[in-house]
C-alpha cells in the first residue's frame, strides 16, 4: 500500500513541475512576435502537449490510490478482474494520452505538386 501512495505522490509532484515547466516554455514562446502561422501553431502545440501531460499525471495519482484501495479491501481478487482493472488503468493514463500527444506533434506531409 505504501508503494502506491509513493507513486501517487510522485505523480502529483511531476504534474506540478510539468505545469510550471510547460507554462514557462509557453510564456517564453509568447515573448517572440508571431511571424507566421507556423510559429503560432508551434506555440499552440506546446500548450496542448503540456496540458495533456499535466492532466495525465493528475489522473494517474488518484487512480493509483483508488486501485490500491480496492485491491487492499477486496483482498484476493480474481485474475480476470485484476486484468480488467489493469487494462483500463493503462488505457486511461498511458495509451490514450500517448496516442493523443503523438497525433498532436505529428508532421503532416507537405502538399506539393503531384507528377
Amino acid at each position: 500500500h505504501f508503494s502506491g501512495l509513493y507513486i501517487a505522490t510522485l505523480s502529483l509532484v511531476v504534474a506540478v513541475f510539468g505545469f510550471f515547466y510547460g507554462l514557462k516554455v509557453y510564456m517564453r514562446l509568447r515573448q517572440y512576435p508571431v511571424v507566421s502561422t507556423h510559429s503560432n501553431r508551434a506555440m499552440t502545440k506546446v500548450g496542448v502537449v503540456a496540458t495533456v501531460c499535466v492532466v495525465v499525471f493528475l489522473i494517474k495519482a488518484p487512480s493509483i490510490i483508488i486501485i490500491n484501495t480496492y485491491l487492499c479491501q477486496h483482498g484476493r481478487t480474481s485474475r480476470s478482474m485484476y486484468e480488467i482493472i489493469w487494462c483500463s488503468y493503462l488505457c486511461v493514463v498511458d495509451i490514450i494520452p500517448a496516442a493523443l500527444v503523438l497525433y498532436l506533434i505529428r508532421k503532416p506531409p507537405r502538399r506539393g505538386r503531384s507528377y
